[in-house]
């Protein structure tokens, strides 16, 4: 008689772990789509070079982004490191569906040192609330040659 009671218990437990483990899944890949699942940012390349570098005779840092085909980024957070300091500063500049631009970045040489890194985050507003994408969605650019 226990035999008997056993069989149905074990599936129902079985069925339980199953529909858990579905719904982990679907957290997992919904949450990856987040409030920033459609953007998509990256710097414009030429012979898969990005077009990122550091104007020494007017101070800036020039770069060209493209934005991806399905939502339109207003704002950026980027920081800039250098070898002697880290700045934090805001672009807002609004980049719309599918659009490429080129921005300068005002770079400070004698506070900063010379220019190791910089970071762009895409900022975007929902609902008057302002949403910074994660660590997926930033572009980076390294050992920054001069223009």
């Amino acid at each position: 008689m226990m035999k008997k009671a056993m069989s149905p218990l074990l599936a129902t437990v079985l069925i339980i772990a199953a529909i858990v483990a579905v719904g982990a899944l679907l957290t997992t890949f919904t949450a990856s789509l987040g409030e920033c699942g459609k953007v998509f940012i990256a710097f414009s390349t030429v012979g898969d070079v990005p077009k990122v570098c550091f104007n020494q005779d007017t101070a800036v840092i020039e770069a060209t982004i493209e934005n991806g085909p399905k939502e339109d980024v207003p704002e950026f957070a980027i920081t800039l490191q250098g070898s002697r300091d880290n700045e934090n500063s805001r672009l807002k500049e609004r980049f719309g569906k599918s659009v490429t631009k080129k921005i300068t970045i005002p770079y400070d040489i004698a506070k900063m040192g010379k220019l190791e890194k910089i970071k762009i985050v895409p900022i975007i507003f929902k609902e008057d609330e302002e949403i910074i994408c994660p660590i997926s969605k930033n572009i980076v650019a390294e050992n920054i040659k001069e223009c």
